[in-house]
């Protein structure tokens, strides 16, 4: 079971890898941000600000990264969004959760992605508090807001800074040359969804039997 497991998850690793790569040929010259979402594939921290166990806070996460520390990636290095970032020739995104997501970092794009979860609202209910899909996409339209403040508030030194990587000027020329990746069946490979608690005359009827 574990083996199939195991080659399943390197099955689908791998397609994720190509397609990533697929996506990087065709937007090397287009892409003006880049949006994540999804789960442990592709989460670079989020979790990290979470009162959660599905964190990759402490070593050896991190130990091939540039500064050898855990950064929140479930890796040991860099993950595929930091992969695709650096072939594009752009920042790397930050975690949408991290306070140093502010001025023309937003520009960039963001990572909304969060380990645990998956299709499903109750899968990874034993790691308490992630960010579901639902919520990741409420993260996307509060993103969406801040950005549309960023740019009517400083539209002229923003805009004009950083003409030559953002030749946008509205939030949907912004959204729409912008590169998309999502991630959120690899968290069924190596994590048994969690069950909702039963009710309490379950349990007794339970007890009694």
């Amino acid at each position: 079971m574990t083996n199939m497991m195991s080659s399943s998850f390197s099955s689908f690793s791998c397609i994720v890898f190509v397609l990533a790569f697929c996506a990087m040929s065709l937007y090397q010259a287009e892409a003006r941000a880049f949006f994540v979402f999804g789960d442990s594939l592709v989460d670079n921290g989020n979790n990290n600000y979470l009162v959660t166990s599905a964190r990759a806070d402490s070593p050896p996460y991190g130990i091939d990264y540039p500064t050898h520390r855990p950064t929140g990636r479930f890796s040991n290095g860099l993950n595929i969004p930091d992969i695709i970032s650096e072939q594009l020739g752009m920042e790397p995104t930050l975690p949408y959760l991290a306070s140093q997501l502010t001025g023309h970092r937003l520009l960039v794009g963001a990572n909304f992605a969060s380990t645990g979860v998956g299709i499903l609202n109750d899968t990874g209910i034993q790691f308490l508090n992630i960010i579901r899909i639902g919520k990741q996409l409420e993260y996307f339209q509060q993103y969406q807001r801040r950005v549309t403040a960023l740019i009517g508030a400083e539209q002229t030194q923003q805009l004009e800074q950083f003409q030559s990587q953002w030749p946008c000027q509205t939030m949907l020329q912004h959204i729409s040359s912008s590169l998309v990746l999502e991630s959120t069946i690899t968290q069924k490979a190596f994590v048994k969804p969690g069950k909702a608690p039963q009710q309490d005359g379950s349990k007794k009827k339970a007890t009694s039997s």
